[in-house]
């Protein structure tokens, strides 16, 4: 069910129990138990409609969360490669320092001119 057909859903079974509350209220209706069962069927089915929504709505907000958070990566990384094309060579040693811990290089022991870095 969409978001719309949910909270569409929600207006229905409340405007229900609004209808049977106001059947009670005004004397109309004489069977109490029917119209018991009637309100907690349609309590749970608006709690049922209701999580639903608030689990769409997290959903909604962990999507948002990560399309940001994509978006701040993507703008530090052009701003840092900026940085980098623009920058003098001792700035570079500099930034460099700050940014990397370690460098490990790790050779193949069959071929000592084939290895791998770690940074």
């Amino acid at each position: 069910m969409g978001i719309l057909n949910l909270e569409g859903h929600l207006q229905s079974i409340n405007k229900k129990l609004e209808t049977i509350v106001d059947s009670i209220e005004t004397g109309s209706l004489k069977v109490f138990d029917s119209i018991n069962k009637r309100m907690k069927s349609l309590e749970a089915e608006r709690d049922a409609a209701d999580d639903k929504l608030k689990a769409i709505d997290f959903e909604i907000a962990e999507i948002e969360k990560d399309r940001l958070s994509s978006e701040i990566m993507s703008q530090s990384y052009k701003a840092f490669r900026d940085i980098i094309n623009k920058a003098k060579p001792d700035k570079l040693k500099e930034l460099l320092y700050r940014i990397v811990e370690v460098v490990e290089w790790h050779q193949n022991k069959e071929d000592n001119s084939v290895g791998h870095c770690k940074i």
